[in-house]
């Protein structure tokens, strides 16, 4: 160790007009670091410490490439060898020189009243202060965002790890002599004013102060969710809340090699309160997210919010694709905006998904794996994917796994299975696949003579040709010089010799989809399942990526809008060279392992669309690991081999709730029941876990136990239950998950796919004016106001919980009301919010809906989704009005109403996104002027190029005695090809013929 404060700077460059994008200030020391602010817009600012080439030992000089974009001309690359964001809002800068103070902020046209100004103080070591300043009425106030610590950008001059060090609050002290450890950090402790989120899928609770978390993905099979370290994936980022100021921002940094976040895990007295971030290997690169990703349309003075931060985060990772299902702000002539993705998943994936590692290695698994599909819907199950575990490639000779060869003797036709079960039972099959070819694999050789592979490091290549290797133990014997690490072979802990493909190479790429043609979509299987894709025995730095791919671009091909790309912003455009290190051979530890695994989607993802025409069905990937960016190529992810414990499913909750803070993938949930354990969960321990991840937006019951767990399994008749056995408890919640599906679907597309917002959000994200909600991890929300309360410990019959009264952005001259999901009972929590509980049977999920919330259920399906979607379909539409007594004692002007936006599409063709086939209407209602008698309701048609006919029967609490009438919009889009006619009662009949 030789920590290091580099000392001695002064100004190597300012900005001037008409100069290429580039940083507004820049400095440099003695020994050659350089320091770069470089504001990007009014909300996004890029900060770079970069170290001399001179000081990045062995490997040094690839480190600094980590964003160097070198398929771009040279008179492209802007100072110190970084491509630099173009700036659209003008900044302005001044410099005390004496005092060696640079004062940098947004010129007065820059489009906000408010804004962040920064100081720059270089007198010694370099010091950053970020405030926001803005009017509260119309007093003019300035708050302290963030204030670099006095060791702020130190470096390691012998590992070259770099830091950056912010000051932090003194709430790490306690405060009372009740204060609890950070793994119970709920309710907070009276004082405490600053609160940290994100990281991802991460240990811990939702709110991540006093613990250190390494950010480097691992194979954490049967983890502990409280102190487990690492997990599966990676997300550089984290999200701070001034509870003071009420103030967020973002902090995301620009890297993917291991790195370390400490939120007072460390305490060191001689130094002061601070909280670090550290990477193996610079540069130090991180932007400051303050809730804007440069096309929203908001009000000039907003302050950040969470929404628009993780959003903005949204926009800075992902490949940039544009398209009619997208954002519609962002182009209104067009009608196609930025989207996560270029795709969506099928309606299929929101469905029942099964899986068992053990029913995949059956003698008689070909078998097997179809009586189980038929089983499921013979008890009653609907049921719309099957994960096929890697028991299909195991050598039945050796047991070792060779993915994408089939063991005949278990399998002994598998293009016969795949199509029995994909086409004649509407089932998709998700194969598992892995990174990796073992050597004993029969198209290793083959594979290693195409040069496919991760190469080995030089000092364990020979050093001449046909010369015996430095090291065989990290060197494979072809000319290619693939390097050998260790890979899971057989069972637990069971390891073999072999290589990674090389996903950043395009024989690599090129290699694999071939794989997945022969060994997978020849057999009629179309789903993928990317396992272990941690990378995890890449631990030499030194071994090399080809680097003939960028991997954050999108594959070639007509998958995006050409027009609206050409429109879009330069921080949309500019993801590639951000996130990717240009075309050029690179060693691992310069940019990580983890870019692979970006590029292991990516590939797979293009292998899918090059499969069929490019309108054809929807690429289904499923992901273990994950970074950011990755939900542009694979939809969906999990939290990977939990336990069968009570405590898995009580963490499971908070985990869902750091990831949909931190951008995570669209579809996520967890093994059902426990994957890891000998043990099958009790009868309890199931319903409760079904319960909770019936609003997830992905649900799989998944095990790898001598007895498969499956939502049939138990026939005895249910705790407090007089008739209904467990089964039929079960079955009750999957089909009411099944009849949802019209709302989480609606919900992924209009929250999560245009915007990066979770379906499945924590209550800070609509109510964090309460105190208690800023670490109220245990309930969550679905959308905007549905309040999902699940039971996580054995025993229990009832639960308690926080319920808010205040909704961030809304004033209420009363109390706000809930509604009780189950029987519409009215709940009116204090003003300041109050805890209440609730009763909870095993065979109930505690769940309100707060006042002006609305959800749709479609028909009860007991086999499967429809694919493609039924062109005609009967919509109940839940509606909850403020209650016309407690309306009346508001004496408000303003009136309950409420909107909820309905999409419809084929549910399995690539239509909607490509082409625009889709229809979205905003279904709506509001309280009539008297309130006594009436509520109206209505339908705005957005969108109409999906055919079809709807009939929508909303619906009132039981006890609202109300009438419902339809009110004609004037329809915001006009049509000739839609009808909307009212049958009274409340219920409308929409058609759309052909466009």
């Amino acid at each position: 160790m030789k920590i290091i404060n580099p000392t001695g700077w002064q100004i190597l460059r300012q900005e001037k007009h008409g100069q290429k994008p580039s940083p507004i200030i820049s400095l440099i020391n003695t020994r050659g670091h350089q320091f770069h602010v470089h504001p990007i817009n009014a909300r996004l600012v890029r900060i770079v410490h970069s170290l001399p080439k001179s000081e990045n030992g062995a490997h040094g000089e690839l480190a600094d490439v980590r964003l160097r974009n070198h398929d771009r001309q040279d008179d492209d690359v802007g100072l110190d060898g970084f491509v630099w964001e173009e700036r659209t809002h003008a900044w302005e800068t001044s410099i005390s020189e004496e005092e060696k103070i640079a004062y940098i902020k947004p010129t007065k046209e820059a489009p906000s009243s408010g804004g962040v100004e920064i100081e720059l103080n270089y007198s010694s070591t370099i010091t950053l202060t970020w405030y926001w300043e803005d009017k509260v009425g119309e007093v003019q106030q300035k708050h302290t965002l963030l204030q670099d610590f006095k060791t702020a950008y130190q470096y390691d001059a012998r590992t070259k790890r770099v830091y950056h060090t912010v000051c932090r609050d003194q709430s790490y002290m306690p405060l009372s002599e009740h204060q609890l450890p950070a793994n119970e950090n709920h309710v907070p402790q009276e004082g405490r004013y600053e609160f940290i989120y994100g990281l991802g899928e991460v240990k811990g609770p939702m709110m991540k102060d006093g613990k250190r978390y390494i950010m480097e993905a691992r194979d954490s099979l049967g983890a502990d969710p409280q102190d487990t370290d690492p997990l599966y994936k990676i997300c550089p980022y984290y999200l701070h809340y001034n509870r003071n100021s009420d103030l967020w921002f973002g902090l995301y940094y620009n890297t993917l090699v291991p790195s370390i976040f400490d939120f007072s895990g460390e305490h060191d007295f001689a130094t002061g309160q601070f909280r670090s971030f550290s990477a193996e290997r610079g540069p130090l690169d991180y932007y400051m997210l303050l809730g804007d990703d440069g096309t929203l349309d908001r009000k000039a003075d907003a302050r950040p919010s969470v929404a628009n931060i993780v959003s903005q985060l949204a926009t800075l990772v992902t490949p940039a694709s544009f398209g009619p299902a997208g954002r519609r702000s962002d182009f209104n002539s067009s009608m196609k905006g930025w989207q996560t993705s270029p795709t969506l998943p099928p309606h299929n994936q929101f469905g029942y998904l099964a899986s068992s590692l053990t029913l995949s290695e059956r003698q008689d698994a070909q078998t097997a794996v179809v009586e189980y599909v038929e089983q499921a819907r013979k008890e009653g199950f609907p049921i719309d994917s099957m994960h096929l575990s890697s028991g299909y490639c195991v050598d039945s000779k050796t047991g070792e796994r060779n993915y994408f060869y089939w063991d005949k003797t278990k399998y002994p036709d598998p293009a016969k299975m795949g199509n029995l079960l994909e086409q004649e039972l509407s089932c998709k099959v998700i194969i598992n696949v892995k990174p990796w070819l073992l050597e004993s694999h029969p198209y290793y050789e083959d594979a290693a003579q195409k040069g496919i592979f991760i190469r080995a490091a030089k000092d364990a290549r020979p050093i001449e040709a046909g010369k015996s290797p430095q090291d065989e133990d990290r060197y494979g014997s072809f000319e290619s010089v693939p390097s050998r690490t260790l890979h899971w072979a057989r069972g637990m802990g069971d390891t073999g010799k072999g290589s990674y493909i090389d996903f950043s190479s395009k024989a690599g790429s090129e290699e694999w989809k071939r794989l997945m043609k022969i060994g997978v979509l020849d057999n009629n299987i179309t789903g993928f399942w990317i396992d272990n894709n941690e990378f995890s025995s890449v631990i030499d730095d030194q071994v090399e990526f080809q680097g003939d791919l960028n991997l954050w671009s999108l594959p070639k091909g007509d998958i995006s809008d050409t027009k609206a790309s050409e429109r879009a912003t330069d921080i949309q455009r500019e993801v590639a060279s951000r996130m990717g290190w240009g075309s050029r051979m690179v060693e691992s530890g310069a940019v990580g392992p983890a870019t692979q695994t970006m590029g292991m989607a990516r590939a797979t993802f293009d292998g899918l669309l090059q499969s069929s025409s490019p309108s054809s069905e929807r690429p289904v990937i499923v992901t273990r690991s994950a970074v950011p960016g990755i939900q542009a190529f694979a939809h969906s992810t999990w939290s990977g081999d939990n336990s069968t414990t009570w405590l898995s499913l009580k963490w499971s909750t908070k985990l869902s709730m750091s990831v949909g803070l931190s951008f995570g993938l669209g579809l996520y949930g967890h093994d059902i029941g426990g994957f890891a354990g000998p043990h099958s969960p009790s009868a309890e321990l199931l319903i409760r876990w079904c319960q909770q991840s019936m609003w997830m937006t992905r649900f799989t019951i998944h095990s790898w136990k001598a007895i498969s767990t499956t939502p049939w399994m138990y026939k005895h008749i249910c705790d407090g239950e007089e008739q209904k056995t467990v089964k039929d408890v079960l079955r009750d919640i999957i089909l009411l998950r099944y009849r949802l599906l019209p709302t989480l679907y609606s919900l992924y597309v209009t929250q999560y796919h245009r915007h990066g917002w979770p379906v499945v959000r924590p209550l800070l994200w609509h109510h964090s004016k309460h105190f208690e909600c800023l670490t109220q991890d245990e309930q969550f929300l679905v959308g905007s106001h549905i309040f999902v309360a699940p039971v996580c410990t054995h025993g229990d019959r009832s639960t308690s919980f926080f319920l808010p009264h205040l909704v961030d952005g809304e004033q209420v001259s009363s109390d706000i009301c809930w509604f009780d999901f189950h029987t519409d009972q009215v709940y009116r929590p204090q003003k300041e919010g109050n805890t209440i509980t609730l009763k909870a049977p095993l065979s109930r999920l505690p769940t309100l809906i707060r006042e002006g919330g609305m959800y749709v259920l479609g028909p009860t399906l007991t086999r499967n989704m429809p694919t493609p979607a039924s062109k005609k379909k009967e919509y109940d539409v839940y509606i909850f009005p403020c209650p016309a007594d407690v309306e009346q004692e508001r004496q408000s002007s303003t009136r309950s109403k409420g909107s909820f936006t309905l999409i419809e599409d084929d549910g399995i063709t690539n239509a909607a996104t490509f082409r625009g086939h889709f229809t979205e209407m905003e279904l709506f209602f509001e309280v009539a002027e008297d309130s006594k008698d009436t509520v109206y309701v209505g339908i705005n048609i957005i969108r109409a190029d999906y055919s079809g006919e709807w009939k929508i029967n909303f619906k009132l609490p039981k006890m609202d005695g109300r009438q419902l009438i339809f009110e004609e919009e004037d329809q915001k889009v006009k049509t000739s090809n839609t009808q909307i006619t009212d049958h009274k009662g409340g219920s409308i009949y929409v058609k759309i013929t052909e466009p």
